[in-house]
């Protein structure tokens, strides 16, 4: 986690863009600031205590091609609990924030799905195979194991 010579988080740079929110949670416990761009590339600067939420956060931005930006310090000697809650809960708010009306969501294209969609029209061409399928004989069940 980088800390500025104050002992303060680094300034966060500002989202660009339409579906973009900030949110920031200041409890007794923890300050968590969060931006989010919905509509972003995939980078995601994470400066929180937790390392393993660090690399969830990261996961989180890559593979949902958001922008996700978070600083966020808290009571970490006692337990993680109080962190991972507050910036849950922030960036919870943040992604409904960004997604204002919610008549959009967050919708990408798959190139998986096109991947399938051409296994089927080359399974479709192929000849049925007339492999016989070997499959073990049934054990008898006593009567007390069905319903």
């Amino acid at each position: 986690m980088a800390q500025a010579a104050n002992g303060s988080l680094p300034p966060l740079p500002d989202v660009q863009g339409e579906r973009t929110a900030v949110v920031r949670r200041q409890t007794k416990e923890t300050s968590v600031e969060v931006r989010l761009n919905i509509d972003g590339t995939g980078i995601c600067v994470a400066n929180t205590p937790v390392g393993f939420l660090n690399h969830m956060l990261d996961q989180i931005a890559s593979h949902g091609l958001f922008d996700v930006y978070v600083n966020a310090q808290g009571d970490t000697w006692i337990d993680d609990h109080h962190t991972v809650e507050d910036i849950a809960l922030a960036f919870g708010t943040a992604l409904s924030q960004a997604l204002k009306d919610r008549k959009v969501g967050v919708r990408r294209r798959c190139p998986a799905a096109r991947r399938r969609g051409a296994w089927r029209r080359s399974m479709r061409r192929r000849p049925p195979t007339s492999r016989p399928l070997a499959a073990p004989p049934l054990q008898p069940r006593p009567s007390a194991l069905l319903p």
